[in-house]
């Protein structure tokens, strides 16, 4: 009776979400009395509808919701369970609605970021998630997402009516809280925070001018890594990043189809040197790792730790795009991280578990660079290095207090580095403890003495920590399903939470890092360039 009842309530109501109830409770109903769970077909067979395929979404999110392995990196479209999109993907909306030939390649693009999105959520769910739905293991439930997204995509997005929700649905949500800013007098409190980072780029300012000279002699030993044996000359990175560029056709949305083997020459063309002031352990970069605690805290405490292995350093690679008018271009995003950035004394907003530095390449058409930036990995400390190919921007005159494009760097950076034969890796100079920026130089043009040399990093690709092993069997994602790494929460949480955002100084995932306490700004807005920058035919005078 019971199982008629559900049965009678789904076809009745001819709902989603009531025939995802129906499944689920058949599910259970079904393995209590000892029958393996089946989903909308026999065992381990592929949904044959789109309305099986939506009850094996809905129900793949509930699992992957109750085992806490969620994936924050991109954002799921309201009403469409098959698609992700990031903001570079949501900036391409007007193409995509002017023309029907854009319109399906933009759809597609929002399926394999679910799909890719699912995969890693996949992978980490516990042996005991399983069966989803008649999905015996993980790759029945790969193979079902993969063919499910196809189908949908035909059956459900193309329908005219839903092209018109769908174009009003990819948005995607800043990581600001208006309600936040509103109960903390933003328009008050923000003026405090506001002379303290104009107070921050003056002290940075100095600092940059400073480490233009050798250091004073100091107890600090300075740790230099290197890409490879021998950093890639400025023609030979240009060459290499020209030839991958040449052979990188666009598609009808302008996007350049970089292969994996030109994209590998992209990020090997133009991966900077670092040279590290290095004081303890705290002071080296290396891969991050899960530890295994078992047996050394209590039995409901948190068993696995994340960590980082000095001992190896690697350094965590992404290509990525944004935009400056109808042109698409590549960016090369390199990150390290650091075990901890240490309390430098009793109330230190800053200190905490975790540290690193991002730094990012933006290429022209051709694979020439014309901005290079940084930040911390929880967004905050954002740098700008424009190139002699652009010129800055004045901040709108609506907002005078606004984070808008701080550089503590006076003049183009291949002037500042004396890149007389053109730029390509950057040697960047990096500060004990706080791991902040403080200076930039060619490869090869020592900072202080006396210098450590290791062997050369490894390049590995950044996706690799939402899927991280542990140890014996498993995997676990580094970051939340919010897309913050767990248990990095600094104390500027208590004070800082005025500015509107969640958990402030706490690490962050790629597409997930707001850079300002003042206005709204995020690391991959795809019109982070083109606002606060002009591109140049040819350097300006003085500039060249």
């Amino acid at each position: 009776m019971q199982m008629q009842s559900i049965q009678r309530l789904a076809a009745s109501a001819g709902l989603l979400r009531l025939q995802a109830a129906a499944v689920v409770a058949l599910t259970m109903l079904a393995g209590c009395a000892g029958v393996p769970a089946t989903g909308p077909g026999k065992l381990g067979e592929p949904a044959r509808s789109a309305g099986d395929c939506l009850v094996f979404l809905e129900e793949l999110d509930r699992v992957v919701h109750v085992a806490g392995t969620g994936d924050g990196g991109e954002h799921r479209v309201a009403g469409f369970p098959y698609l992700r999109v990031d903001r570079f993907t949501a900036s391409l909306r007007p193409e995509a609605a002017a023309a029907d030939v854009r319109y399906r390649p933009w759809v597609e693009r929002m399926r394999a970021l679910d799909t890719q999105a699912r995969g890693y959520e996949t992978a980490n769910l516990p042996d005991e998630a399983f069966p989803v739905l008649g999905m015996l293991d993980r790759g029945q439930v790969a193979a079902q997402v993969q063919s499910c997204g196809s189908l949908l995509v035909s059956d459900h997005a193309m329908a005219a009516p839903q092209r018109r929700r769908l174009r009003a649905a990819v948005v995607v949500p800043d990581d600001y809280s208006m309600v936040k800013r509103a109960l903390g007098l933003y328009s008050l409190t923000g003026m405090p925070f506001a002379a303290g980072e104009r107070a921050w780029q003056r002290h940075t300012r100095r600092t940059f001018a400073a480490q233009r000279k050798a250091p004073p002699p100091d107890s600090v030993a300075y740790q230099e890594y290197l890409p490879r044996e021998k950093p890639l000359s400025a023609e030979e990175a240009l060459a290499d990043a020209r030839a991958a560029m040449a052979a990188s056709p666009l598609d009808v949305l302008g996007i350049p189809q970089i292969s994996e083997a030109s994209r590998e020459r992209l990020l090997d063309a133009y991966a900077p040197s670092f040279e590290i002031a290095t004081r303890a352990e705290y002071d080296r970069f290396g891969p991050l790792q899960w530890i295994d605690l078992e047996g050394l805290v209590a039995p409901n405490a948190q068993r696995y730790w994340l960590d980082v292995d000095p001992s190896q350093p690697v350094v965590y690679r992404r290509l990525a795009f944004t935009r400056y008018g109808t042109a698409v271009l590549p960016q090369l995003v390199y990150t390290i991280w650091f075990s901890e950035r240490p309390m430098q004394e009793a109330g230190d907003f800053l200190g905490g578990r975790l540290d690193g530095l991002v730094w990012r390449v933006t290429l022209d058409e051709q694979g020439a660079p014309l901005l290079y930036d940084t930040i911390q990995p929880s967004g905050r400390f954002a740098m700008f290095f424009p190139t002699s190919r652009l010129r800055a921007k004045p901040p709108p005159e609506s907002e005078p207090l606004i984070e808008w494009a701080f550089s503590p760097i006076d003049e183009p950076i291949g002037q500042w580095v004396g890149a007389e034969k053109g730029l390509a890796g950057v040697s960047l100079r990096i500060e004990s403890q706080t791991h902040q920026l403080v200076g930039l130089g060619l490869p090869g043009a020592r900072w202080g003495e006396p210098v450590g040399r290791n062997a050369p990093y490894r390049l590995v690709d950044a996706n690799r920590l939402r899927m991280l092993p542990l140890p014996g069997r498993g995997s676990r994602s580094i970051f939340d399903a919010k897309g913050v790494v767990p248990n990095t929460e600094r104390l500027a949480r208590y004070f800082f939470w005025p500015m509107g955002i969640a958990r402030p100084g706490s690490m962050r995932q790629w597409g997930r890092q707001p850079t300002a306490f003042i206005g709204r700004r995020h690391f991959d807005d795809a019109d982070l360039l083109e606002k606060r920058f002009e591109r140049l035919k040819q350097a300006p005078p003085g500039q060249r």
